[in-house]
């Protein structure tokens, strides 16, 4: 589309520069700080709408060239085109326009980041910035009002974005990561990130998710013990000999986090897993559609929802976009890996891979739609992608003053056409 004459002349390219920040920093923020999902979207509307509508009238364009981008922004097509085939099994099935608006605003966030990077370099810096604050406010809020509720025996339930504990702590998960890496990368934030990460290991600690738990602890196995194979493999018998007293012992010893962490059982996954992998063997290949919802499991069912859905990432990309929605997971998770492996060595690749294994752990047990945002799977999901797609290449020798010190210092590439300057 080329640029317009009017538009161009009554914003600079400067404001438009700050737009684009604007439009991904705030965003993410507003997540974590605003108490509901419908306060966070229109938030989302006001600021992250009109700076993609400006950059590309001005003539951006995504870079289909690059295939980690053109394999995310293919995955997140097909899921969209599910939409056409709903089955809407329930009253709480969604419209189909329900799913149209979920899709875009997933898609603009996506070009918004990419777009902004694109112009300014530093986006990407921020953008984790941002993720790390943004995490421990909201682990901070969780944690006074778990006190102020004052019933310890119970497991935290977070605050607005992290209101599922489960959801909530694979965001803690992540920040982690994120803040070890600014950390590393910038001897002066070390402190300031040493302060971010802990309420979001508090926040961990009392939300007793097993898989964000299991995931954080392959993520530090991969990154500090990577290098050192007979170290990690005695570093897991450990863990699993660990878990085996706790397994034997832990009702007596540990009465408060044996409720909370082991007496839940299966949370009724068994029973989800297996109506869903019954439905997908009914219609395996374009799947059901966004809206869809498993049978209802009965009253009787501990702790399974009413509207169920699949509670496990692949699973739920089969149920509801079919095995073509899975080969396009594959395919986007595999050119990002590829990418990570080409431009990143050593501790630095170690620590991009653990982050992005951590949605793929947690994946295992909870994480359901692709498209669906404002939502936790911006954080989870596309956020990590994002962050593993515009990861920088390698320094020249003579700035590599610490492991991750050339993400701090080294533009990545762009991924799509730059603005022209005014």
């Amino acid at each position: 589309m080329p640029d317009s004459p009017l538009i161009s002349t009554k914003i600079p390219r400067g404001d438009a520069l700050l737009l684009s920040q604007v439009a991904v920093l705030v965003p993410l923020l507003a997540g974590f700080v605003t108490p509901s999902t419908p306060s966070w979207a229109f938030i989302f509307y006001l600021t992250a709408i009109p700076p993609i509508l400006l950059t590309l009238w001005r003539g951006w364009r995504p870079d289909l060239r690059n295939p980690a981008l053109a394999a995310m922004l293919g995955l997140w097509a097909w899921s969209a085109l599910t939409i056409l085939w709903n089955h809407h099994t329930n009253p709480h099935g969604k419209i189909n326009l329900y799913w149209v608006v979920n899709a875009l605003w997933t898609l603009i966030l996506v070009l918004n980041f990419v777009g902004a990077q694109a112009q300014e370099p530093r986006t990407r810096g921020r953008a984790m910035a941002v993720l790390v604050y943004g995490a421990a406010i909201n682990a901070t809020i969780s944690l006074a009002l778990f006190a102020i509720k004052g019933d310890f025996t119970t497991r935290l339930w977070g605050w607005g974005i992290s209101g599922n504990p489960v959801m909530g702590a694979a965001i803690m998960d992540i920040s982690l990561l994120l803040a070890l890496s600014l950390g590393v990368a910038n001897p002066r934030q070390r402190l300031p990130m040493a302060g971010a990460a802990l309420p979001m290991i508090l926040f961990l600690a009392l939300s007793y998710s097993r898989s964000a738990l299991l995931a954080l602890a392959a993520a530090m196995l991969l990154i500090f013990l990577g290098r050192r194979p007979l170290i990690a493999v005695l570093a897991c018998l450990a863990i699993a000999v660990s878990a085996l007293l706790l397994w034997k012992f832990g009702d007596t010893l540990f009465p408060v986090l044996w409720a909370n962490l082991a007496a839940r059982g299966s949370d009724c996954h068994a029973q989800l897993w297996r109506a869903a992998w019954a439905a997908i063997r009914a219609d395996p290949i374009i799947g059901y559609g966004p809206s869809t919802t498993l049978p209802n499991m009965g009253a009787t069912a501990r702790y399974c929802p009413p509207y169920p859905s699949p509670h496990n990432l692949y699973l739920s990309i089969l149920f509801y976009s079919g095995f073509i929605g899975l080969a396009l997971f594959v395919i986007t998770v595999a050119a990002l890996w590829r990418h990570l492996l080409a431009v990143a060595t050593g501790f630095n690749r170690r620590l991009w891979l653990a982050v992005g294994l951590i949605p793929l752990i947690v994946g295992l047990t909870d994480l359901v739609q692709v498209i669906k945002g404002p939502s936790v799977m911006w954080y989870i999901l596309w956020m990590p992608m994002l962050l593993v797609l515009t990861l920088p290449g390698p320094a020249p020798a003579a700035t590599r003053a610490s492991p991750l010190a050339r993400e701090t210092r080294t533009a990545p590439p762009a991924h799509g056409r730059q603005l022209p300057v005014r």
